[in-house]
């Protein structure tokens, strides 16, 4: 989870352009993306921030041999790709090449609050930096504030016994990890700490990705480019704490293999403890997130199952704009196979005023 939010936290924190900063654009972190945006890097860079995903073991690897980092950054270990990657062993294996390819005077920054990226320490000789809510984290998550009415997030952080204010233009508290991260990466540069959290304040994340706007008075939290179970639930949460009512259009969370039964019902019982108006679950393969619910006492009357069509979408679009009211939130969000992008431009059009 978060890898994109995290690289574009980075590339905030150390300056951007305006520092002689690169980094991939959107998420080209594989082995055709990474090398172009090496070779399109603008002249005069000095520091590039290299986003790598991976769906097997060795992939890391090789796209470390083209990038040669010096500070490597791992946001969380969780079963996106289980299916192609053979599980979550598989996963922590392959994300740790990342680690054993730092040098020894490098800098491994890794998510305090995830047992598994943790134990990725001991992969390589680099120093290691921590950042997270755990009390022994370097770079520790204080507080985390959302505001309701600008949504922007407010995160207090400590550094060396300092104290750090940030003030995210990001609507959840799971962007708190970013932020951590991110600060962790400008102290290893030697960036000034206070100088690194003011530029968060202007951090951008591409389309589908959390992206919040107000239409028409109603909420809309675009966060359809994709989905895991932590980001999702991290994405309920969220919802959880928004006045109104509140209106959750899930889709399948794609690629879990094994785990993919177990966490969309896990996902369908938070979604009943987020106080929702409504639930709409798009898609047959997202119907164990209606089953959860259920399980979890979630009035069958509140959880609407369509298909992921366009008839689905024009009829899911149609039940929230008819319901929704100023000040109320809807949260738009599965994995990019669903394309719930197109429930997002449905929406706004009707409550806009259009009809879609």
């Amino acid at each position: 989870m978060g890898k994109t939010t995290t690289k574009e936290a980075i590339y905030s924190a150390l300056g951007g352009q305006a520092e002689r900063v690169a980094a991939t654009p959107g998420n080209a972190n594989n082995e055709i993306g990474l090398p172009l945006a090496l070779l399109n890097l603008p002249d005069g860079t000095e520091r590039f921030v290299a986003e790598m995903g991976m769906y097997v073991g060795g992939e890391i690897s090789a796209l470390c041999a083209m990038a040669r980092p010096r500070i490597g950054v791992v946001t969380a270990i969780d079963a996106v790709h289980a299916e192609r990657a053979g599980g979550l062993d598989a996963i922590e294996s392959a994300k740790g090449e990342l680690i054993a390819a730092l040098p020894a005077d490098g800098w491994a920054i890794l998510a305090a609050d995830d047992a598994r990226v943790m134990r990725l320490a001991t992969r390589g000789p680099a120093r290691v930096m921590t950042a997270g809510h755990s009390e022994g984290a370097d770079v520790r998550i204080m507080s985390v504030e959302l505001d309701q009415e600008t949504a922007r997030t407010h995160v207090e952080l400590r550094v060396d016994e300092a104290r750090l204010q940030v003030d995210l233009p990001l609507f959840g508290a799971q962007f708190a990890r970013s932020a951590a991260l991110s600060i962790a990466v400008a102290k290893v540069c030697g960036v000034d700490l206070p100088t690194a959290a003011r530029r968060l304040s202007e951090v951008h994340l591409p389309s589908g990705r959390a992206n919040v706007r107000s239409i028409g008075g109603v909420r809309l939290i675009d966060d359809a480019y994709n989905a895991a179970p932590s980001s999702m639930a991290a994405a309920l949460t969220t919802l959880s704490s928004a006045t109104g009512a509140r209106f959750a259009a899930l889709g399948a969370m794609g690629e879990l293999g094994e785990y993919a039964a177990a966490a969309h019902e896990e996902i369908g019982r938070t979604a009943a403890e987020s106080g929702l108006t409504m639930l709409l679950i798009f898609g047959a393969e997202a119907d164990g997130i209606a089953a959860g619910a259920r399980s979890a006492g979630m009035p069958v009357d509140q959880i609407v199952r369509l298909s992921a069509d366009e008839q689905g979408i024009i009829a899911g679009a149609g039940l929230i704009a008819d319901r929704a009211r100023t000040g109320d939130t809807v949260l738009v969000k599965a994995s990019r196979s669903v394309a719930l992008e197109r429930l997002v431009a449905a929406l706004e059009e009707r409550l806009s005023g259009g009809h879609a």
